[in-house]
């Protein structure tokens, strides 16, 4: 039989689960001719990290709980890594044959890391060409007992993890479906969390740039709430309430918080670190487009917890002279390729990784 055509079906993807560090979530989407409708997300907060930073283990039980509370269909998983459980690193590796390229990379990848172990994952994926003499390779490495506590949690809890990927991959995803970008340009998002912001730079859709660029929301509560001397709870209701109103050049940005005298007076409270966080993104930016010549900036993406601030975006638009957009600005264009309305005031910055977790690659 001569096939001229195969009608596609929409099926149901895995479930994309992101430990984050403030909060468990998870999502799932359809997949109807391109675009990715999410029908399920879910959140649960998680305890605080310890003092070295180390999130605590997931308990089976309460993933079991969460995960059955969403109504999600299967009980396929994929799984999220982001750093700092894992780390990246751009490698020089132009000068090694292909039948040891896997070798070396891992030996470099082992010895750039900061926190090797005996046993470590390592994977990699290539850069797109350039003249410029830049890293050819990004590798990626995590401690195989973080993975094998995550994979443990899924089985026990009844569910089947069937891969693990990593953030700046799955956020890539998660992002090309909000926007068709053109070929020529330099994209990025910037995630916010709770201990650190995250920057990934794309070039043809590949992250070509990985790396911790400041604090995250963590840092900027505990600012306002030293600066007003008031509780951490109450000055992170202070901040998501009222958001900031600043600019980069002292004066406050016109607009929906113009005119607030507490989101002026939270914005000067966190004006050094979103300074510093600005000047570090501007300083990746230019490092890529000099090594991608011909290349031109596009916009920058925030998700996480730090891109539900108001005003914020604002902020980072006028110091980049770029378009600085949440996630969610997106969704109203008609080129937008997402369908996300959680019916539940769950934004959509939350569940970034989640949802990239959950698209498969076209």
């Amino acid at each position: 039989m001569l096939k001229l055509a195969t009608k596609k079906v929409s099926r149901v993807s895995a479930i994309g689960l992101d430990f984050g560090d403030s909060a468990i979530r998870a999502a799932q989407v359809i997949n109807r001719r391109g675009m990715a409708e999410v029908v399920s997300v879910v959140q649960s907060d998680r305890p605080s990290a310890d003092e070295q930073g180390e999130k605590p283990e997931v308990e089976s039980s309460s993933l079991k709980r969460l995960l059955s509370s969403a109504g999600f269909r299967g009980k396929k998983i994929v799984f999220g890594l982001s750093s700092p459980e894992v780390e990246f690193h751009a490698l020089d590796m132009k000068k090694q044959q292909v039948d040891e390229m896997h070798e070396a990379i891992k030996n470099e990848a082992l010895r750039m890391a900061n926190n090797a172990t005996d046993q470590m994952e390592i994977n990699y994926w290539m850069l797109p060409d350039t003249p410029a003499p830049v890293p050819n390779v990004m590798s990626v490495a995590a401690p195989t007992l973080y993975i094998e506590q995550a994979l443990d949690a899924c089985e026990q809890a009844g569910f089947n993890c069937q891969c693990v990927d990593v953030a700046p991959t799955a956020l890539g995803r998660f992002v090309g479906k909000l926007k068709p970008w053109p070929a020529s340009s330099v994209w990025g998002v910037l995630d916010v969390g709770q201990r650190q912001a995250r920057l990934i730079i794309y070039v043809d859709h590949v992250p070509v740039l990985v790396r911790r660029v400041g604090t995250g929301v963590g840092e900027w509560i505990s600012a306002i709430s030293t600066a007003l001397k008031v509780s951490e709870s109450t000055a992170r209701i202070q901040l998501f309430d009222h958001g900031v109103s600043l600019s980069n050049r002292g004066k406050t940005i016109a607009g929906e918080t113009s005119g607030n005298e507490l989101s002026e007076m939270l914005g000067g409270y966190l004006r050094r670190l979103l300074h510093d966080l600005t000047s570090e993104i501007s300083r990746s930016y230019e490092y890529v487009l000099s090594s991608f010549p011909k290349r031109q900036a596009d916009d920058l993406v925030l998700v996480g917890r730090g891109a539900c601030v108001r005003g914020v975006s604002e902020y980072f638009a006028q110091g980049l002279g770029i378009e600085v957009r949440s996630a969610s600005d997106y969704l109203e264009a008609t080129d937008c390729r997402i369908n996300f309305s959680s019916g539940k005031n769950l934004p959509l910055e939350m569940f970034g990784l989640a949802i990239g977790l959950a698209i498969e690659d076209e």
